[in-house]
Order: C-alpha cells, then structure tokens, then sequence
C-alpha cells in the first residue's frame, strides 16, 4: 500500500492523496449485499439529520467477527475493502468449499493459514489469529476483542488501530491499553485477533474536495452563524452570549 498524490491540474485535486490499492478484489456475490442509502431519513421519508444524504449505492461484506467456523483451518486467499469499514479485509477459503470475510490484520500475507486456536504459538506467524486472551503473552499487540465471551468482535476494529495486552490480573481479568491510551479491565476468556488492524495508511488521505464528502453520505453544513436572523437563532452574528440552539430555538447544550 501506498499513498496516490495528485496534480494541483484543478483546484479541487490540490492536497488530494488517496491509497492506491495494489490487490486484486475477489467479490463474492453471496457474502455482499446492496444496502438502503443512509440519507438521514426514517422509513415515512421524514428527514431526521440533515448532514448525511448523497451516498452511493455500495456493496456491504458481511464479516464474521464471531468466526464460526471454529475447527475448520482456512487460507487466506484474496483481500478486499469495504466502503462501511476503514481496514482492509480478507477472504477466507475452508476446507470444505465455503468462504467467509474477516477483518484482516497488517502484514498477513496470502496463502497463508488463518484459524480459530485455543492457544497463541506464535505471534510473529500467527497474524489474523483468533485465539482466547489468556494465551497471548503480555506486550501483544490485538484487535476486534470481545466484551463478552461468543458476542463478536466489538472493540479496536478501525484501520492502523491495535491494543496492546500490559498485565494479566487475578479474578480471570486482563488489563488492556487501548488505542485512545485509556486502560481497560477485560474478561480473560474472550476472544481476539493477532495484529493490529490493516490498512494503517488511511489516516494520511485527503479529499480535499465536497464532492468526494457528499459520496461519503456527508452533505455540507452551514454554521448557524452564518445565515440571516430569520433562518436561525443565532443568524446575523448577534447571538450575545446566549445559550446554543438548534434551528428551532431549542437548548441543544
């Protein structure tokens, strides 16, 4: 992976850097489907949020965070982005014919072995593993963790993100440090991921145009401030202290 820059030729496209994806995409058509747009409107029509509307129509992966193909051994046969996620993800091909999509962890590399285990051999070989918290040594870097034991994965699931194992505690408890560097107490029995989360690149893109945003179900917002007095409480700059309200007089803080 590696970052695409652009030609200031326009200047929406000045700034602009995006991944360049160097893997061929594997798109199974049973394990993906077409999603209702998310544009802020209940199912009457009514708009209820007025900063999302515009998305594209995208192709949602259905992941296995619970990995439930737990005695099966499985290869690592294609990557794949989704448009709902910020990592990267991995096509899983079993044994026995079926396929499956996870969230896939930096450095695996394909044709590789990806299983369930009820121990950690190795950490440096085991990335992607599935493998219960007690058997990770301390000073391991893990993702997608349980909050309670057959519940999915839940936590450090963005891209580049990764929680590192500090102590193991009495009472069936480990002390984890997150990537927002707050310390949690978690059940030693649930289930992680080895690695830390792919695709650490996405924080360095920039659009750096509305265009892209508005794809990205992100409609433009205009600051209250910003309008006439007869379009908002706070228009025409003459707020004065006053508490903040949303456009139709109410205290929103």
């Amino acid at each position: 992976m590696f970052l695409k820059y652009y030609k200031p030729t326009t200047s929406s496209k000045r700034g602009r850097r995006i991944i360049k994806k160097n893997f061929n995409i594997i798109k199974l058509r049973k394990l993906s489907s077409v999603l209702r747009r998310p544009n802020g409107r209940v199912q009457s029509g009514h708009q209820t949020l007025r900063s999302k509307g515009g998305a594209n129509f995208n192709h949602y992966r259905a992941v296995d965070y619970l990995r439930t193909r737990l005695t099966l051994d499985s290869t690592l046969i294609a990557m794949d982005f989704d448009n709902y996620r910020t990592g990267h993800l991995g096509l899983l091909h079993f044994k026995n014919g079926a396929y499956s999509y996870i969230l896939v962890s930096e450095g695996t590399p394909l044709n590789s072995t990806v299983k369930t285990s009820s121990s950690c051999v190795d950490i440096k070989t085991n990335l992607s593993w599935r493998v219960p918290l007690y058997s990770v040594p301390t000073k391991t870097i893990i993702n997608s963790i349980e909050t309670n034991p057959n519940q999915g994965g839940k936590l450090v699931r963005a891209a580049g993100t990764g929680a590192k194992v500090l102590k193991k505690l009495p009472n069936n408890l480990v002390l984890l440090s997150m990537p927002s560097k707050k310390v949690l107490r978690v059940k030693a029995n649930v289930m992680v991921s080895i690695g830390k989360v792919s695709n650490p690149w996405h924080k360095f893109e920039v659009y750096s145009k509305a265009g892209y945003s508005y794809v990205l179900n992100k409609t433009p917002t205009v600051r209250g401030e910003a309008m006439n007095p007869v379009d908002h409480p706070h228009g025409g700059r003459t707020r004065g202290g006053i508490p903040r309200k949303n456009p139709w007089g109410k205290i929103i803080k």
